[in-house]
């Protein structure tokens, strides 16, 4: 049900949007995957280890930019065009993978999280970015349902006997709070990246347990991103807030400044 709530959002804001911006797909779960959109008559996607760090240089290798002999692609732009396209180009793509997505097929066993490489995706998520379009003016959106449990960011194991750090864990470092310290440190580091290539990180995260949010919060803090707090995908707050962010001038742009300059 969360599920369908948010893909539906996802596909309302994507008809909102101008027809010549850039758009892609990252989904997650025990993986990431990157899903290509320049072919409409195959889907693909990139798979990435949701227990690994992954840094932009292997996401550039990975995907077939900037390695000689590759056939796969290109560097920079042109590479990219299989996975940053304009809406116009893609916009049956990516609504068909939406249309496609499931849960996760990786089994949750009984008194087990679901496992989730949010911090993984976020990484891969910047990467892309880093290594195509760097320094213009990108927003990367994270949405997630739940806590990191596996991989680099993590912030709860998957056991559910394993409760998520409390604030009184925090204020006294108790042994539920052991993942939180890696896990800003590893947020942190996201964030000078995503601030070093001009973009910013929206989180727009819908639970009634926590979600992470106090390690993760670093990266729309020094981004200048949005975050959106609500109990479900289907709530009017996280509907009406994901809308806003699309919503149009008179002359048809986004209402999003970025890469701006303050002269004092």
């Amino acid at each position: 049900e969360e599920l369908e709530q948010l893909k539906d959002s996802l596909q309302q804001c994507l008809s909102m949007m101008p027809p010549d911006a850039l758009v892609g797909l990252i989904t997650y779960g025990t993986m990431c995957y990157v899903h290509e959109l320049g072919n409409q008559d195959m889907p693909k996607a990139y798979a990435f280890r949701g227990t690994k760090e992954i840094s932009s240089q292997q996401v550039a290798q990975q995907l077939g930019f900037a390695v000689r002999n590759d056939p796969r692609g290109s560097t920079g732009g042109q590479g990219s065009r299989r996975f940053l396209l304009p809406i116009e180009e893609c916009e049956y793509a990516i609504n068909s993978v939406l249309d496609d997505l499931q849960k996760d097929p990786w089994p949750v066993a009984s008194g087990k999280r679901p496992q989730k490489c949010t911090g993984v995706a976020m990484s891969v998520a910047v990467g892309l970015m880093e290594t195509t379009h760097m320094q213009q003016s990108a927003r990367v959106m994270l949405f997630t349902g739940g806590p990191c449990t596996i991989g680099p960011g993590m912030v709860v194991g998957t056991d559910m006997s394993e409760p998520i750090r409390s604030h009184v864990d925090l204020q006294r470092e108790e042994k539920n709070a052991r993942y939180t310290k890696p896990a800003m440190k590893y947020y942190n580091a996201i964030a000078n990246r995503a601030v070093h290539a001009g973009m910013a990180v929206d989180i727009l995260a819908c639970n009634l347990d926590q979600v992470g949010l106090y390690e993760m919060k670093v990266v729309s803090e020094k981004t200048g991103g949005a975050v959106v707090l609500s109990d479900s995908f289907s709530m009017h707050v996280f509907k009406a807030s994901f809308q806003k962010m699309f919503e149009l001038d008179q002359d048809g742009f986004l209402h999003q400044e970025n890469l701006s300059a303050v002269d004092a």
